[in-house]
């Protein structure tokens, strides 16, 4: 690494510095554009390149179709929304990908990033990832299996620690779907979602 001067930090160009608020990100930046070996796959311009990209303006999120509530109303909601799209997830997100559910939608749009990454060894990879998610290599579950491990997960219901103390169950289910990682739902219809598992 390179022994850098805490002033010379400091003094990065303010586009520069809306990507790294902190000290550290600008040492790690700094190291980064001075090391050669990584500056092959750097724009010739970086400063302008990032100037431009912190400057264009982002499209405005659209409001996702499933309700993040935790509602008994919202899991009917959600369940005849899949209903519409052939109780298909991957369909029902595909018409939302303009919302927060779309793939990548944490990230600036792929074009606006381009410029930057284009030369990352890795850019495929992660263009690949914001645009249809990341794939895994996984075996197939068997459907006879699924479907009775399924059936046997709704007849023994929640853990017995889950069933003590419903009211932290409650609380912690609610803040999983507020922050949209848990999608409310109707429990009798999950049997007829394809390819639908239950963890414990």
């Amino acid at each position: 690494m390179h022994q850098v001067d805490q002033n010379a930090i400091l003094h990065v160009p303010p586009a520069l510095h809306l990507l790294c608020p902190n000290t550290i990100a600008h040492y790690q930046f700094f190291c980064l554009v001075t090391e050669p070996r990584l500056r092959s796959w750097l724009p010739d311009d970086l400063p302008g390149t990032i100037k431009e990209i912190v400057e264009k303006e982002c499209q405005q999120p659209a409001k996702p179709a499933f309700k993040f509530d935790f509602t008994l109303e919202a899991a009917h909601w959600n369940y005849l929304y899949l209903l519409k799209h052939k109780l298909s997830l991957e369909s029902a997100l595909e018409a939302q990908k303009d919302s927060p559910l779309g793939y990548g939608s944490e990230f600036r749009p792929i074009e606006t990033l381009e410029p930057l990454l284009a030369k990352h060894p890795f850019w495929p990879r992660l263009k690949q990832i914001l645009t249809s998610g990341s794939s895994w290599d996984l075996e197939d579950l068997d459907e006879e299996k699924r479907l009775s491990d399924l059936q046997e997960a709704l007849e023994r219901g929640n853990h017995k620690g889950a069933k003590e103390k419903p009211e932290d169950l409650k609380k912690l289910g609610k803040k999983d779907v507020d922050y949209g990682f848990g999608l409310p739902i109707p429990l009798a219809k999950l049997p007829k979602i394809p390819g639908i598992c239950l963890a414990p």
